[in-house]
């Protein structure tokens, strides 16, 4: 039985991606230079030069069906006039049953949703997921346009009844295994083969996040770092939940202690412990991370699932993974002392260490590095994968230094980050042994996983990747791109 721990506090501040920040202002941006004439009356999806709503289920573009809590994107467009005289201020969509009640998602009717503006001109899109109960659905749409000249702002409805989405029944039980991810704020499985994907988590995603998903060792449970709603007046911060791998049974175990935020959960190698990084937030902070964010104090604390009882496990660290069948933990060391974020950055270091201490070995100490991420031990225990950036930077294929030009201006060969680039390595988890480079991609912080003891999964911004690795750990070719990427959020895999 999984029992919550008992402590409460004052939330504190998550810092969000860079990248995530970049987004929101660049779909400010585009608000404001949306131009649309409402139709009149009701709008189709037929007629040329009204107000159309489209959707696009894993049946494709323009499907009419989806299974119950599967990838739903949907799709607003409004013609342009060229008339700058009422400018979109903001698009909603509701769906609705035949019975006219809001569509429930995960047994709790949603409000509409906010949709956002996209490259295209005149045209806004939401990505959710299929409705949680069989049936079929008709969106409801409301737009507000600013009016220039002095004019009142006006508002538009329009009922898509003829429009309708039909929610299927999953054919079989829920899918319980194989990739969970984070996108739009909520956890998401993904099937090992990619064929089939449902929603986790159904967070409000203006409000909260989930993300940090990983596996128990027996695959019943998956636990995360939960950023629940915020009063504005206060800093958001995280808490640590676990949900069943058919997605019910959601619940908080570990509430933040007043000045602190908790994240980074991973289970010992036996279940029956969660560790996970408590981090005391100090916005004036002189330890950075690699992206430039002030970093407070970080330690590693355990969680035991039986007993409900959380001790204190670790100082000056973070990032806690299993590290193997001997209940080693594997972790990175936090700087200490004050410095800029390259400084800081040179004494990080990567370490295996048992629970007992009995055992505690460097893996990675290396100034070639001025960050780590992710960590992910081999599931025979005798490799480990995690992401890295080089100092200085390389570029990818030439090994003479980084186009610093091409990285500014947006000319990458893969992706590059909204930080530093960041790229895949591999030592062993003995200690010895110089790191091995599996990739030149220049990622946003790809988290690896490992399918297999030769298989390694990672998830970035550009995709996620399947790449295969020799017996002597090297890779074997490069990585294949199995499935379309999602922002920060991490990778974790179990099969069946």
């Amino acid at each position: 039985m999984v029992r919550p721990a008992q402590t409460s506090g004052s939330p504190m501040r998550v810092l969000l991606p860079i990248g995530a920040a970049l987004i929101v202002i660049a779909a400010g941006i585009f608000t404001f230079m949306l131009v649309s004439q409402p139709a009149g009356g009701n709008g189709s999806t037929s007629n040329t030069g009204q107000v159309t709503l489209e959707y696009a289920t894993e049946q494709g573009q323009g499907a009419k069906q989806g299974t119950v809590n599967s990838p739903l994107r949907i799709t607003l467009r409004v013609p342009y006039n060229g008339i700058e005289d009422s400018m979109i201020g903001s698009a909603t969509v509701e769906l609705f049953d035949e019975a006219g009640k809001p569509a429930e998602y995960g047994g709790a009717p949603a409000g509409p949703f906010v949709l956002q503006a996209t490259y295209e001109l005149g045209v806004w899109a939401y990505n959710t997921s299929v409705p949680s109960k069989p049936g079929k659905y008709s969106g409801h749409v409301e737009i507000a346009f600013r009016a220039n000249g002095g004019a009142a702002p006006t508002a538009q409805a329009y009922d898509f009844g003829s429009v309708v989405l039909e929610a299927l029944p999953e054919s079989g039980p829920p899918l319980s295994s194989g990739y969970v991810f984070t996108k739009d704020s909520n956890l998401w499985i993904l099937s090992t083969d990619t064929k089939k994907q449902r929603r986790l988590t159904f967070f409000p995603i203006e409000s909260e996040y989930a993300d940090n998903a990983t596996w128990s060792p027996d695959g019943k449970l998956i636990a995360f770092a939960h950023t629940p709603k915020s009063d504005p007046t206060e800093l958001p911060t995280s808490d640590i939940w676990v949900i069943n791998s058919d997605g019910t049974g959601a619940q908080m175990v570990v509430q933040h202690q007043e000045g602190e935020t908790l994240y980074d959960p991973t289970f010992s190698a036996d279940g029956k412990y969660l560790y996970f990084t408590a981090e005391k937030q100090d916005m004036a902070s002189t330890n950075y991370d690699a992206n430039g964010m002030p970093i407070g104090l970080r330690g590693i604390d355990r969680y035991d699932l039986a007993s409900g009882e959380r001790t204190h496990w670790k100082d000056n660290s973070h990032n806690p993974v299993e590290g193997g069948s001997d209940g080693a933990i594997i972790y990175l060391g936090t700087p200490t002392e004050g410095t800029d974020a390259t400084g800081a950055a040179a004494s990080v270091k990567m370490v295996r260490e048992k629970p007992g201490g009995t055992l505690s070995q460097v893996l990675v100490d290396n100034p070639t590095f001025s960050a780590f991420y992710g960590p992910a031990a081999s599931p025979d225990g005798s490799k480990v994968a995690f992401a890295a950036i080089e100092i200085p930077p390389v570029s990818p294929g030439s090994g003479n230094g980084f186009d610093v030009i091409k990285w500014l201006t947006f000319q990458p060969e893969v992706a590059y980050a909204h930080g530093l680039p960041w790229d895949l390595y591999l030592v062993p988890s003995n200690g010895g042994g110089t790191p091995i480079r599996l990739t030149n991609m220049s990622e946003d912080q790809p988290h690896p996983a490992w399918v297999d003891d030769s298989t390694l999964a990672f998830m970035g911004v550009s995709g996620l990747y399947k790449l295969q690795l020799g017996p002597d750990g090297n890779p074997l070719g490069k990585p294949e791109k199995i499935h379309e990427g999602a922002p920060h959020g991490g990778l974790t895999w179990h099969g069946p």
